[in-house]
């Protein structure tokens, strides 16, 4: 693993669409999830190669400029966990490529996974990981803080 799980911190692994959401917008939940992250560090962000991937392949297609990009994607492997990427996890059958966020959160040690995807709010628990919406982390994260 690259970087090291903080207990002190909560673990959070982002699915793309909250990422995505967050990155193109400086309003709603995924907009304070990624400031709340980048500025405070407040939670710790926990990824895998796949999700970093998948989450660069997402905004390429959205032709964000690439060395905004490149910054954002520099700032989670200089910040977050980075699982090996052992885990396989082969839950979610209707879109079998969410299951990379669950894999990212068992091997992480995760205490939630933020979504965005019906396929993974749907499961809500999976091995002990939390399955919540943006708004629902950030209650989480402020009632952590107090």
């Amino acid at each position: 693993m690259y970087n090291e799980r903080r207990s002190d911190l909560i673990g959070a692994v982002l699915d793309t669409s909250v990422s995505v959401s967050g990155f193109l917008s400086q309003r709603g939940a995924s907009a304070e999830i990624i400031r709340q992250w980048l500025t405070f560090h407040n939670f710790q962000l926990i990824a895998s190669d796949p999700t970093i991937i998948e989450l660069t392949d997402k905004l390429l297609e959205l032709d964000i400029d690439e060395a905004v990009m490149f910054e954002f994607v520099k700032a989670i492997y200089r910040t977050a966990l980075i699982t090996d990427n052992t885990y396989i996890v082969n839950v979610v059958t209707d879109d079998p490529d969410d299951n990379i966020f669950l894999a990212t959160a068992m091997e992480g040690q995760a205490d939630y996974l933020v979504s965005l995807d019906r396929h993974l709010l749907s499961l809500k628990y999976y091995q002990g990981v939390q399955i919540v919406w943006p708004r629902d982390f950030l209650k989480m994260l402020s009632a952590s803080h107090r």
